[in-house]
Formats: structure tokens, C-alpha cells, sequence
């Protein structure tokens, strides 16, 4: 609990500065030099980095929570009390935000069934049956998701809005590739995320739904609305995000693997060490399904290639194509393709098998 206000006290002596002027000036010169080079990197690229204004909006975090302790201190007045309050809350919650910020943003997501509790595999390796390219985010307070839906931004649309209704009428609109992100609580409506699970689970049962909440709903809802229909019900940011990665591309190797079997004359899953192994006529295509929204890191695209070459130097296959959702490979990761090889997107996949196989 904080403080209670205090009187007036001519005697009280004058308080302190928050910061030294001298740590202060040099402090405002470090920050301006470190965002200046960083906006220098995320404009130009001259090193090959990539740098976002959520990690801009980090560093600043980062800056002040050394501070933290001196910050709610600040007198205010009359309203020391509660502004020590609630600047001490939000203080905690960006604090445990940017410890949960475990997960590389554009590290690729575990394979299904990583996880150590056996139950949420099994939950995690449920198809989703269709490409997820947009996530409907409904909260009452948007403006506490901030650096969440701009972490989201770099792979798929983010739709945010504040009702049910809202929340509906976005997901009417493309439910086939639609996720949708839900509080537990809004306001005085504790049902708020159930109420909304279970119509989406009437009108569309296809569109997974995961809850994201404080600890407290966690553990009072979680059962209920897992039971209901939720994904998953976390505190998490970090947990959140890798499983909707996860999920996400688990439904696009779905996706993968539905337009092989429309085009291919057999298909054989998870063989020989890539996703998918085709059969067109003579010819066997090794396929690797990877669920990049953007040109991939390096190291990413040349795992993903050494997979499809790998099957073909064991005698497995005598062509490959890696697919993602949107084209996604740079000209210089183009360039660097074997002859035999392609890089081509989910619509473009039965032109890329088929070149590779002289029809």
C-alpha cells in the first residue's frame, strides 16, 4: 500500500532531485546517441540488422527501470498517494513484460510436441485446418497491448477491438484465415472471454481462440475456458506468442499438405527428413513447409535448404521446393538455389511442382 499523503511541512526540507543534473544531461545524450544509431540501422540496413520501433520502445523501458525506485517517489502533490499507486502497477507490469520477452521474435517456433507437459502438445498439435494470416484482438483496453500487437504485426495482420460484437463482426469478415486473441475479464462482465469462445465456437468453429489475461483470471477461468474452446489461457506474452507461432505454422504444413495431395500423384509425410516427400510421375519432390511471413534470417532459410538438399543426396528425392504463405526469400537466398530446387509461395506450389517435373 502506498504512502498516505502527508501536510505540508514548513520544516520538511527540500526533496532531492530525481537524478543528479550532470547523470541526467549525460543520460538524455546516451539515449539520443543509442536511438540515433538505431535509427540509422533499422533505415539503411548497412549491417544487415533489423531494428524495430518495439525495440526502440524497449530500450527506453530498459532505461527507466533502473530508476524505478527513486520514480515512486515523486511527490505530486495532493495526489502522491495514488500516483505512487499506479505508477508503481504499471512499473511492475512493463518490469514482468520485458522479463517475459523470453522468445526471439523471429526465432522459428519448436516443433510440435516440444513442449514438456504432454497434455499441451497433444492441444498444440491439432491442425487448425487453414493458413492464419490475421488476428482479431479483442480487449477493453487496447492501449495495454501496445508492444504485443506490434510484435504481431511482423507476421500477420492485427485487427484490435474493444467488444464482442466488435470482435465478431471482424472474424465474419475472413473467418477462414482469422485468429482471434480474447481477455477473460471486460469491465464488470467476468464472462467477457467465455461469452465470447462460445460464439465463435457456434458461428465459427474453425477460428482458434486464446485468452491472454492477468495470473488471477489464469487461475480462476483457465479450466473453464479451455473447456469451452480456448487454445490456450496464459499470463504469458512470451508463452502466448510462440504457441500462436506454432499453431500457425502446424495449420499452414496442413495447408501444405492438402494442395500436394490435390496435384501430386502420392504423397508421403514427414519422410527422409523434410515435411513432405511428392511423387509426380517419375519424379520425387521433397517439399519443406515453412511458415515465413517476411525474408527470413539467414540461418533460417539455410536450414530450411539444407533440408531439401539432404534428401536429395541421399537418393530420397531428385527435386525439392521450400513454400511459405507469401513469397518470401530475398534475390541473394534466390541466387543461391540449386537448379533442382525452388522457392515459391502456398498459391504457387502446383507451377513449382510441375516445372520440376517437365510436365
Amino acid at each position: 500500500m502506498a504512502d498516505q499523503p502527508r501536510a505540508p511541512d514548513d520544516h520538511t526540507p527540500a526533496a532531492d532531485p530525481l537524478v543528479p543534473p550532470r547523470v541526467a544531461r549525460g543520460l538524455y545524450a546516451a539515449v539520443a546517441l543509442t536511438c540515433a544509431v538505431l535509427l540509422v540501422i533499422d533505415v539503411g540496413a548497412p549491417f544487415g540488422w533489423e531494428v524495430s520501433s518495439n525495440s526502440l520502445g524497449l530500450v527506453a523501458i530498459l532505461l527507466a527501470i533502473p530508476l524505478a525506485d527513486q520514480l515512486r517517489k515523486l511527490r505530486v502533490g495532493a495526489v502522491e498517494a495514488e500516483f505512487a499507486e499506479r505508477f508503481g502497477q504499471e512499473l511492475d507490469n512493463v518490469q514482468r513484460f520485458v522479463l517475459d520477452r523470453t522468445a526471439e521474435p523471429d526465432a522459428e517456433p519448436d516443433e510440435p510436441g516440444d513442449s514438456d507437459d504432454p497434455s499441451a502438445a497433444l492441444r498444440e498439435t491439432r491442425p487448425l485446418g487453414h493458413v492464419v494470416r490475421r488476428v482479431v484482438w479483442v480487449d477493453d483496453r487496447p492501449e495495454s497491448n501496445t508492444l504485443e500487437a506490434a510484435e504481431l504485426r511482423r507476421r500477420f495482420d492485427v485487427v484490435q477491438v474493444t467488444s464482442t460484437d466488435e470482435g465478431i463482426a471482424e472474424v465474419a469478415k475472413d473467418p477462414s484465415s482469422t485468429a482471434v486473441i480474447t481477455d477473460a475479464v471486460r469491465g464488470a462482465d467476468l464472462n467477457a472471454g467465455g461469452a465470447l469462445i462460445e460464439a465463435l465456437a457456434r458461428r465459427f468453429p474453425q477460428v482458434p481462440v486464446y485468452v491472454y489475461c492477468g495470473p488471477g483470471s489464469v487461475a480462476q477461468q483457465a479450466d473453464d475456458l479451455i473447456a469451452r474452446g480456448a487454445r490456450m489461457v496464459t499470463a504469458s506474452w512470451s508463452e502466448l506468442a510462440q504457441r500462436l507461432r506454432r499453431d500457425a505454422a502446424v495449420g499452414f504444413e496442413a495447408a501444405v499438405g492438402d494442395t500436394l495431395r490435390q496435384v501430386a500423384d502420392e504423397v508421403e509425410r514427414q519422410r527422409h527428413g523434410v515435411d513432405f516427400v511428392a511423387t509426380m510421375g517419375e519424379v520425387r519432390i521433397a517439399v519443406e513447409a515453412k511458415d515465413w511471413r517476411r525474408t527470413p534470417k539467414a540461418e533460417f532459410f539455410d536450414r530450411a535448404l539444407a533440408q531439401v538438399a539432404g534428401a536429395i543426396e541421399s537418393g530420397d528425392a531428385t527435386a525439392g521446393v521450400i513454400v511459405s504463405p507469401v513469397p518470401a526469400a530475398g534475390r541473394a537466398q534466390l541466387e543461391r538455389l540449386p537448379q533442382n530446387v525452388e522457392a515459391t509461395d502456398l498459391a504457387g506450389l502446383p507451377d513449382a511442382l510441375s516445372r520440376l517435373a517437365g510436365r
